[in-house]
């Protein structure tokens, strides 16, 4: 995961950045709020004062833009079957690169 994790961090934050554009915003000012959101996001996963799960849960509020969000993500287990799948593939090819 840490060898290819920040790949997909990279790849989900071009899809967010052009996602935002396609919806208006400007493509400088969608570039800095994606870099300043993750910039954000991971001091606070770094602080370790509340779980991932818990700091999902505290910038989701009910019935708002991060929930709607979020039930698309979620629906089917979409985003966790794609990482998923992400990672055992990165597995299975470091594992036939050891070979």
């Amino acid at each position: 995961m840490s060898g290819s994790g920040p790949g997909y961090i990279f790849a989900i934050t071009e899809d967010l950045i052009d996602a935002t554009i396609a919806e208006g915003l400007a493509p400088e000012v969608a570039d800095r709020l994606a870099r300043q959101m993750l910039l954000g996001s991971s001091k606070l996963l770094a602080s370790k004062v509340k779980s991932d799960a818990a700091l999902k849960s505290a910038v989701a509020s009910p019935k708002g833009t991060t929930e709607a969000g979020l039930s698309v993500l979620q629906r089917d287990d979409a985003l966790s079957r794609l990482i998923s799948q992400a990672v055992s593939a990165a597995h299975w090819r470091a594992r036939e690169l050891g070979d």
